[in-house]
């Protein structure tokens, strides 16, 4: 059913496809990992963490709640950052949440150098690491997304 949250276990070299998804509880509309860590936003747009084992199992312990509002977080070497539902960004500094007031975004994916985001109106957003401003980037997307290695994809529909 929606919501539910998977893990692909059984992965490894010599199985890189892993062997099967098992369930993981709890419910959420929304997820992101970085760092031995599981994001996610469930339908009340409230952000838990999961903390993955160093065998990359997830921990047994259950969901943390971290944050109501957000309705889509993203990790990364820059940073944990989130999205509310009046498209204000926030960056998790310590055990805060600051805004960053720079830009309005309806999605946001953190790279390695690099932040991107998707801005009301389907703009394209790109901040690179250090720098306060966000600079826009021809093109018109409603998703986007960037790996650990900078590479960006997106979606416009």
């Amino acid at each position: 059913s929606a919501g539910n949250i998977y893990y692909r276990g059984g992965i490894s070299e010599s199985t890189p496809a892993g062997t099967s998804w098992l369930r993981v509880p709890g419910g959420l509309k929304q997820i992101d990992t970085y760092q031995g860590e599981v994001w996610g936003s469930n339908s009340g747009n409230n952000v838990y963490k999961l903390t993955i084992s160093c065998s990359g199992e997830p921990s047994l312990s259950s969901w943390k709640p971290h944050k109501t509002g957000l309705k889509k977080v993203a990790a990364g070497k820059l940073g944990l950052w989130g999205v509310d539902a009046d498209n204000r960004v926030f960056k998790k500094e310590g055990d805060i949440w600051t805004v960053d007031q720079a830009v309005q975004l309806t999605d946001v994916s953190v790279g390695k150098s690099v932040l991107w985001g998707i801005g009301p109106q389907q703009q394209i957003y790109q901040r690179a690491n250090g720098a306060r401003d966000w600079t826009k980037i021809g093109g018109s997307l409603v998703q986007i997304s960037v790996s650990e290695r900078d590479h960006v994809w997106g979606v416009n529909s």
